[in-house]
């Protein structure tokens, strides 16, 4: 296994790798954006593991223009942006709380836009979803599937995307379940039901992992006491997967 490392100071998180498959390890999630971009991969299907679909629109303070841009957005606005700038071109989105659990947010035709005409260095910038291809309204819904009928086109890149929320999460309400839901125990069945998923898809070009511990109030939805463990759980998971082929 190699060691983590840590990197320049402004790129969030450590990098690692999971077999030879470059791995960032972020604490908030938009942080992934950091490495989406850094990796200079464009088109790429997105396939975001996660207990929440991070699909709001992002208003910021100007056009993103570097990896370090990602410091405008937050953990629920962050996978817009990319699609607006070409790093991604579709959507799977895989959430083990719900009985919805594989949904495909399709091919995004979306757009920069600007607020008040001309675009200058300190006016707002808006980043938004727009229309699927076939001119749905997207309404934070998108088509269920099963998982044999994932597809990835051989030409596209793959980036993995993983919150730890999706197997361990104690703030049910976040992620539409009642009170009386366990969203923390049994992080291993959920962990286990990914993996049977990813059997199913190419060998990501990037995986992306986040422990979404905020600060430890704010936007921490995986238990602080809990994060080693899942986070450890998945690591052996991920090699076992990918380090045999």
């Amino acid at each position: 296994m190699v060691e983590h490392k840590k990197i320049l100071q402004t790129a969030p998180g450590v990098l690692t790798f999971t077999g030879e498959i470059k791995t960032a390890l972020v604490d908030d999630h938009h942080e992934a954006f950091y490495w989406w971009w850094d990796s200079k991969l464009k088109g790429a299907t997105l396939f975001h593991v996660d207990g929440h679909d991070d699909m709001s629109e992002a208003v910021v303070d100007y056009k993103l223009r570097s990896a370090e841009d990602y410091a405008q957005l937050n953990i629920g606005n962050f996978i817009c942006p990319a699609v607006n700038h070409g790093i991604i071109s579709s959507i799977y989105w895989f959430n083990p709380h719900s009985e919805k659990r594989l949904q495909y947010l399709g091919k995004p035709i979306t757009s920069f836009s600007e607020r008040d005409g001309v675009l200058e260095e300190q006016d707002y910038a808006h980043y938004g979803w727009g229309f699927f291809e076939e001119k749905r309204i997207w309404q934070r819904n998108g088509e269920l599937m099963a998982a044999d009928k994932i597809y990835v086109p051989p030409e596209q890149p793959l980036i993995l995307d993983i919150d730890l929320d999706a197997f361990c999460c104690h703030r049910n309400s976040s992620i539409g379940k009642s009170e009386k839901y366990e969203g923390v125990q049994g992080f291993e069945d959920r962990i286990n039901q990914t993996i049977e998923v990813l059997t199913r898809l190419p060998r990501p070009n990037l995986i992306t992992i986040a422990h979404s511990q905020g600060d430890e109030t704010n936007r921490c939805y995986v238990p602080p006491a809990m994060v080693n463990d899942v986070s450890s759980y998945l690591a052996i998971s991920l090699r076992k997967l990918y380090e045999k082929i």
